[in-house]
C-alpha cells in the first residue's frame, strides 16, 4: 500500500474561562473572583512537509499513471424525483500535468455530455465542450457552473478538486473537549489568478492521519458552501481508492452521493483519447445516436 502516514501525537491546551461575581451579593475587601475552568478543543501544529505528503496524493491519485473510474451520483430533486447519472472519467498523470476526459453513460438522453480538460500546476484549467447540434466548441474554466437535472457543480469538483494549484496554510490536529480521539486538518489556499472556485479547502484525516474523513469547501475565506464525507475508502491495485462520498451543498440543502462502481489503473491509456478531435468524435456520434 502506498500510505506513508505517520502516527500523530496529540498534546492538551487549557483555556480558562473567568465569570464575574453575581452582582446581587454584597462584596468585601477580602472578597475574590472564583475562576472556573472551561474545556476547550485542543490543538497542536502537525508537519506541513508530512501534510503536503497527503495533499500531493489527492492531487496525482496516489502517483498512478492514468485511471479510468465508473461513477454514479444520485441525488433527490427539488421536486422529490430520485436523480441518477452514471458516467466515466478517465485521466492521465505525466509530469505535473493531467488530462481528463468525461462521458456520460446514462441516462442515455444525457449521453452526448462530455467535457475535455487540462490541468497544468500553477496555470488555470482549460476545459471544452462540444455542442454537436451548433457544432460549437467552448471552453470553460475551473469556476464555470456543471447543471445535471437540478444539481450543480463546477469544472474543479469534477477534476477531483485540483489539489495541485492549493497553497499549504497550516496543518494540526485538533481534539474537540470532552472527546477521546481527535482529527488532523490541513488547510489550503487557492493560488491567485486560476479561476479556482473555492479560496480555502480543508482536508481531514483521523487522528492516526491514516484515513481521510471529510472535505471542507469554503466559497469565502468564512463561508462554508459545502462538505464531502468520505464514506468508504479502498485500496485497487495497490492504490488508495475513494469510493463513497456523501456531498452536502449547504446553499442549496441539498445531498448527493457519489459512488465509483468500477476502477482500473495504469492501462496505458493513449493520448490520443484527450484530444479535441476525439471529444467532439465522441459528442457527434452520441448525438447521432439519439436521433436514430
Amino acid at each position: 500500500m502506498k500510505n506513508n502516514f505517520i502516527l500523530l501525537l496529540l498534546c492538551a491546551l487549557g483555556v480558562f474561562f473567568f465569570s464575574a461575581c453575581d452582582s446581587a451579593t454584597p462584596t468585601t475587601p477580602n472578597a475574590t473572583s472564583s475562576a472556573t475552568p472551561v474545556a476547550t478543543a485542543a490543538t497542536t501544529a502537525f508537519p506541513k512537509d508530512e501534510a503536503a505528503k497527503r495533499i500531493n496524493q489527492l492531487a496525482t491519485q496516489d502517483g498512478c499513471k492514468d485511471s479510468t473510474a465508473d461513477l454514479r451520483l444520485s441525488f433527490t430533486d427539488a421536486e422529490g424525483k430520485a436523480q441518477q447519472m452514471d458516467f466515466r472519467l478517465q485521466r492521465k498523470y505525466e509530469g505535473n500535468k493531467v488530462s481528463t476526459l468525461m462521458t456520460v453513460l446514462a441516462p442515455a438522453e444525457e449521453s452526448e455530455k462530455a467535457l475535455l480538460a487540462f490541468e497544468e500546476t500553477g496555470k488555470p484549467t482549460d476545459a471544452i465542450s462540444y455542442l454537436a447540434g451548433l457544432k460549437k466548441v467552448t471552453h470553460l474554466k475551473s469556476d464555470n457552473p456543471l447543471n445535471f437535472r437540478g444539481s450543480k457543480s463546477t469544472v474543479q469538483e469534477m477534476l477531483g478538486m485540483e489539489f495541485g494549484n492549493y497553497e499549504l496554510v497550516n496543518a494540526t490536529v485538533v481534539t474537540p473537549a470532552g472527546a477521546t480521539e481527535g482529527e488532523m486538518q490541513i488547510e489550503l489556499k487557492a493560488k491567485s489568478d486560476l479561476s479556482l472556485s473555492y479560496p480555502k479547502v480543508v482536508v481531514a484525516y483521523n487522528a492516526s492521519g491514516t484515513k481521510i474523513q471529510r472535505i471542507d469547501l469554503y466559497g469565502s475565506t468564512t463561508e462554508k458552501a459545502k462538505t464531502i464525507q468520505i464514506r468508504e475508502v479502498k485500496t485497487i491495485q495497490n492504490y488508495q481508492t475513494i469510493t463513497a462520498m456523501e456531498i452536502e451543498d449547504h446553499g442549496r440543502n441539498q445531498k448527493l452521493k457519489l459512488e465509483t462502481r468500477n476502477m482500473k489503473y495504469d492501462t496505458n491509456l493513449p493520448a490520443s483519447l484527450f484530444t479535441e478531435a476525439n471529444l467532439i468524435k465522441n459528442v457527434t456520434a452520441a448525438s447521432q445516436k439519439q436521433i436514430q
